[in-house]
């Protein structure tokens, strides 16, 4: 996580406490700095070393209408599938501070570099990040 960061400290501790839920067909659920083994065998069965789970809602945590992040989470999708970006779909839920959970993407085999233009591009403050150690890490953009 970065050191410096414009985020107020109550954002990054939601960030931080949201589970962050991918679908499919062997769904799991990624909590930072908490060890998932479940992400480590799905990246272990693609030959894979890391992904990242992004969202497209809410562009710098300012509440949206549905409507206009369904149509942001369609452009997320565009652009994954343009960049031939393998991705599940997912959603982040907060398990107690009733902001609405926010429809994702777990991003497989994308660079650490590449998740950070993606994050930048969709205007959002934050993303999971997944090494090879399987520990969802909160990387910071702001």
């Amino acid at each position: 996580m970065n050191d410096s960061t414009n985020l107020p400290p109550e954002l990054i501790q939601a960030y931080r406490e949201t589970h962050y839920r991918v679908e499919g067909v062997e769904p799991f659920t990624l909590k930072v700095d908490q060890v998932s083994s479940e992400v480590q065998r799905a990246l272990a069965k693609r030959g894979l070393k890391s992904c990242a789970f992004f969202t497209a809602w809410n562009p710098y945590s300012i509440a949206l209408k549905a409507e206009e992040n369904t149509i942001l989470e369609r452009k997320l999708n565009l652009h994954l599938n343009a960049q031939s970006l393998n991705h599940t779909p997912g959603e982040g839920v907060h398990p107690s501070n009733g902001w609405p959970g926010e429809r994702s993407s777990l991003v497989w085999g994308v660079s650490e570099k590449n998740a950070r233009e993606i994050a930048e591009e969709f205007q959002q403050n934050a993303f999971i990040w997944v090494g090879e150690d399987g520990i969802p890490e909160l990387i910071l953009m702001r």
